[in-house]
């Protein structure tokens, strides 16, 4: 068995991503329009934390497409069904009895069809879509994986392009003028979220920037954010309502806003002195709390406000509120951690 390589950019991404998911949840006023000050804040952070969800499918990328030099497909599909499908049922559940007890749902939604429905609808949460195409992406890694090491790069990137022509800009460019995109022309081995598996398998196994390229990075990202923002805000305000039409995590401006966030941080950070000193053991301690602190968080975000009666528009809300509710997730988590028939809840 190979041993597995570390890389310490990627779990300083994952913390980082982790606190970006909690402030855009926490950051809930967004999704209420309105052409006043909070909105406007709101809408600046919620651009400005959007990069985090495609980070984490990149870190799936690199970290999980060579597990066949470390063990085999049938522990490689143990350990996401322990990791991920355990945790899935559990928090639905859990869910689903939360809004019970306090949104008063009718327990009928425990009946055999309702409870599936509500399972793999996201009815126990909506925070917890997530999981589906993470395991899209799960059961394309193997095939992924098999193609050799010395076509992997070539293939990748061919892959990458069409993803990126078929799912990030032309749908996009349609969008904009008012048409249709033809679903049919997206490519079935290159759809979804495998975009940014392979970005970032790729940028964390084959692909070596040089300053120049980073700075156009850099720049494609601050474009791609500004895009995000500026039409966000401005076509929200001429149509009186949230207008989402560069929206989406797969559109071109999230992907060149993620993947410059990405290169930032392995690249720049990584070199920065505050970044040197950063203890390993504890620092994988904490980014190893990040999925279980997903799994919990939205239900602190949605409590706290209410039990110390915060207005959830305000901006101290927006801001210690997300330290707040990130701490005490990430204590919580890691007591859990500790109880043996309980941390594969959250794993």
């Amino acid at each position: 068995m190979v041993e597995k390589k570390y890389f310490k950019f990627l779990d300083v991404l994952n913390v980082i991503a982790m606190v970006s998911v909690v402030t855009m949840h926490v950051n809930v006023s967004f999704w209420n329009f309105a052409n006043l000050p909070y909105w406007r804040v709101a809408t600046f952070i919620e651009t400005t934390c959007y990069w985090a969800v495609p980070v984490f499918f990149m870190i799936s990328g690199a970290t999980l497409i060579e597990y066949r030099k470390k063990y085999s497909t049938k522990i490689y599909a143990q350990k996401r069904i322990v990791k991920t499908v355990v945790p899935f049922l559990f928090w639905n559940m859990f869910g689903l009895v939360y809004q019970i007890l306090l949104h008063k749902q009718s327990i009928s939604i425990f009946q055999p069809l309702r409870l599936i429905n509500g399972i793999f609808n996201n009815g126990g949460n909506q925070v917890y879509w997530f999981f589906l195409p993470l395991f899209a992406v799960y059961m394309a890694i193997p095939v992924l994986s098999i193609i050799p090491d010395q076509y992997k790069k070539k293939i990748y990137e061919y892959m990458v392009a069409i993803a990126f022509l078929t799912i990030s800009v032309l749908p996009v460019i349609f969008k904009i003028l008012g048409g249709n995109f033809p679903e049919m022309l997206k490519t079935p081995v290159s759809s979804g979220y495998i975009l940014y598996i392979l970005l970032g398998y790729l940028a964390t196994h084959d692909f070596h920037f040089s300053v120049k390229q980073r700075v156009a990075i850099y720049i494609l990202g601050i474009l791609g954010w500004l895009a995000r923002f500026s039409t966000v805000l401005d076509w929200s305000i001429r149509d009186n309502e949230i207008n989402n039409t560069m929206g989406g995590y797969l559109n071109f401006p999230t992907v060149f806003y993620a993947f410059a966030v990405f290169t930032f941080v392995q690249y720049e950070v990584s070199n920065m002195k505050w970044y040197k000193k950063i203890n390993t053991n504890l620092l994988k301690m904490v980014s190893g709390a990040s999925f279980g602190i997903y799994l919990i968080h939205i239900y602190f975000v949605e409590m706290l406000p209410q039990i110390f009666n915060f207005d959830y528009r305000s901006l101290f809300w927006r801001t210690f509120g997300v330290l707040g509710v990130y701490l005490i997730c990430l204590i919580i988590v890691l007591i859990i951690k500790k109880i043996p028939l309980l941390r594969k809840l959250v794993p």
